[in-house]
This record gives structure tokens, sequence and C-alpha cells, in this order.
């Protein structure tokens, strides 16, 4: 996504505050003396104006490019109101949650079933990871779920599948 933000030359926004609206250079006793010119004063406007518009693009194309339900949760979210903060929010999110859906996809992919215990109760163990997998809205393509089933079971099942 930076990649995709830094094409569009708005990945600034993320990482630089938004510019104040003084004119650079800009007291009383310039003023008095009349040394500000109108370029400065149009310059000193249009950088806070081309920063508002970058930041909207900015966090406009973040929100195009999450899910239905992300999107929804974000865009009314109030504390995101800047391409920074959504970004911030974003990743805080994927931080906290990110260790423990690892440990639950490490989980599913390390399952094995073994001979001396049931059959019946061991495979209800990789159907309720698929289930945790699914509330982390993790997907996981049922009959690769199947088959992912079907291929852990032992060499003495194999006749039977």
């Amino acid at each position: 996504m930076q990649l995709y933000l830094k094409e569009l030359k708005v990945a600034y926004v993320l990482h630089d505050h938004e510019p104040c609206t003084k004119v650079v250079g800009h007291d009383h006793d310039h003023e008095a003396a009349g040394t500000i010119t109108d370029q400065q004063t149009a310059l000193s406007k249009a950088v806070p104006e081309k920063w508002l518009q970058d930041d909207a693009l900015c966090r406009r194309t973040i929100l195009n490019h999450l899910s239905d339900y992300a999107f929804h949760y974000y865009s009314t979210e109030s504390k995101t109101t800047t391409g920074r903060q959504l970004w911030d929010a974003i990743s805080e999110d994927i931080r906290s949650t990110l260790g423990v859906k690892r440990a639950v996809v490490g989980k599913y992919m390390e399952f094995r079933i073994v001979e001396e215990k049931s059959i019946v109760k061991q495979v209800e163990q990789p159907n309720e990871i698929f289930d945790c997998l699914a509330a982390f809205r993790i997907p996981v393509d049922e009959m690769f779920h199947f088959y992912n089933i079907i291929n852990k079971l032992h060499a003495s099942w194999k006749n039977v599948a």
C-alpha cells in the first residue's frame, strides 16, 4: 500500500505533519515594512491546501483498498479523520491481533492426526481452528479444509479416504 501511495505522491502525509497556515517570515515588523510579497502569501496558502488535498486522497485511497467490513469500521470512526490517523489505527489493530492470528494459523498448519486417539475427536480440533480462523476473518476455502484433513489422516486410513 505504501508503494501505491508513493506512486500517487501522497505517502508523505503519513509522516509529515500538516503545515501551518502562517506566512513564512510574517510578523508585524515585516508587515509594516512591506517586505512580505504576494508570492510568499500565495505560497503560504498553497502548501497547506495541497497537503490537505493529498491527505484526503491518501485517506480515501487507503479506505478504498479495505474490505467492506473494515471500510465501514474505519470510515465511521471519528478518530481517523486524516490519512495518518487512519494508517496508525489500522497498523495498531494489525499489530495487536497479528500474534494471535499467527498462532491460530500455525495450529491449523501443524495439526496432525495420530492413530492412537479417536479419529472423531481429532477431526473436531481442526474444525474448531477453522471456526476460529473464520472469526478472525482469515478465509480458508472449505474444500481446502476438507482435503487438508484428509491429507493429515494416518497412512492406515489412506485407502478409506
